[in-house]
């Protein structure tokens, strides 16, 4: 078998599944991931088994049950961070003693938000279940894997002792079922600033909403009562015309249009070098399945397999060489589409007489060319460019 995808029964009926180095799997009641979710720890007999963190447990509970009386994730967040209860990550890190990672919580320390009120709620190993293979890659060696329904995820109940019950922990699915299918019709396309504004009181990124005028905001203010300096709120309208004028200005006297031409042609080659390369990564992929699955057959022909093994084993391959020559001709596509493009057009850039004029905002701009964009009052903005180097010193806004 090649290195790249192995299927192996083990001694214990289950699949092992080997991809490179990295072994994802699950056999049995073993706990096998490197770290404990929130209100576990590993047992000191046995690191393949996790046990109740005492303190977190009660966290986890407390949030259950504040949810299931009516509380907003948002008030649960805020009672947290009130009573100075340390988020997840800062706990785990304390407990551990990871010093790197107190280091960086120390400069900015994390606050609750709604953002972890809903994982805790919506993780069902709480219920003593084990739950695994959520997500699925489609090609082998790809980077990202794709979110399985949550019907096909696979379980293991009672593999340790239960924080929240199970029918507690339904109520709580329903609850926030009920809340995402009243918020999906106002649902909007993320802001373009989103992830760049940072408060310049407390060093936190600002949230954002489109409820009323659309605006960024601090929610330290909102989620951290003790502090009475974070009250940041800026319009998104103020902000892309302060950011507009500002990357118009820096355009017109820092770039050299020719230049930006010659990068873009660049970046289009880079592109579909690794788009080639991709292409060529599951080609090799291919082979190596077809190789596996001829392997397989041998060891069948030889008696090292029975029947029954290697019909299950010659399905799985015949399945993944079916999904991986789809994805090999689309692919192919893609690639003579970008051999076919000499320079791509920039979104929200327009030439007009050999000069870049900005005609929006957009998210891909704003990733080009912005660092940052720190606030300190609606009058008071610092924005943080990435230019290169060849584009010289690049002032405050």
């Amino acid at each position: 078998m090649s290195h790249d995808l192995a299927i192996r029964r083990t001694f214990s009926g289950c699949f092992l599944f080997l991809k490179g180095r990295r072994r994802v799997y699950f056999v049995g009641d073993r706990y096998e991931r490197a770290d404990a979710p929130y209100g576990y720890v590993k047992s000191p007999e046995d690191k393949h088994k996790l046990v109740v963190d005492e303190f977190a447990s009660q966290i986890v509970k407390r949030i259950f049950k504040e949810f299931l009386s009516g509380k907003s994730m948002y008030k649960i967040a805020e009672g947290l961070n009130l009573d100075g209860i340390d988020t997840p990550g800062v706990y785990i890190a304390v407990q551990s003693g990871s010093e790197k990672q107190l280091a960086r919580y120390r400069e900015k320390k994390p606050l609750w938000n709604n953002v972890a009120i809903g994982r805790i709620l919506g993780n069902e190993q709480y219920t003593g279940t084990m739950v695994y293979s959520r997500f699925k890659s489609e090609n082998v060696g790809d980077k990202h894997a794709k979110a399985l329904p949550e019907d096909e995820w696979k379980r293991v109940e009672n593999c340790h002792e239960a924080i929240i019950s199970k029918e507690n922990f339904e109520k709580a699915a329903a609850m926030r079922k009920g809340n995402t299918c009243a918020s999906a019709k106002r649902k909007h396309e993320t802001h373009c600033l989103t992830g760049k504004m940072i408060c310049g009181n407390c060093g936190h990124r600002l949230s954002h909403t489109y409820g009323g005028r659309p605006k960024y905001y601090c929610a330290k203010h909102y989620l951290d009562k003790s502090d009475g300096k974070c009250n940041i709120s800026v319009l998104d309208a103020d902000m892309e015309s302060v950011v507009k004028k500002a990357l118009q200005m820096m355009i017109d006297v820092l770039v050299d249009s020719r230049k930006v031409v010659d990068i873009q042609r660049e970046k289009q080659a880079e592109r579909l070098k690794q788009a080639k390369k991709h292409l060529s990564d599951m080609e090799h992929s291919r082979e190596l399945i077809e190789k596996d699955l001829r392997e397989a057959y041998e060891s069948y022909k030889l008696g090292m397999t029975d029947k029954e093994t290697y019909l299950e084993q010659r399905k799985i391959y015949e399945q993944m060489l079916e999904r991986l020559q789809e994805n090999i001709e689309k692919q192919r596509t893609v690639v003579a589409k970008m051999a076919d493009v000499d320079v791509p057009e920039v979104a929200g850039l327009e030439m007009l007489d050999w000069q870049l004029k900005l005609t929006c905002l957009n998210r891909e701009m704003v990733d080009a060319f912005v660092e940052e964009i720190v606030v300190y009052a609606k009058d008071r903005v610092e924005i943080k460019w990435k230019f290169n180097d060849e584009f010289g010193e690049v002032e405050k806004a």
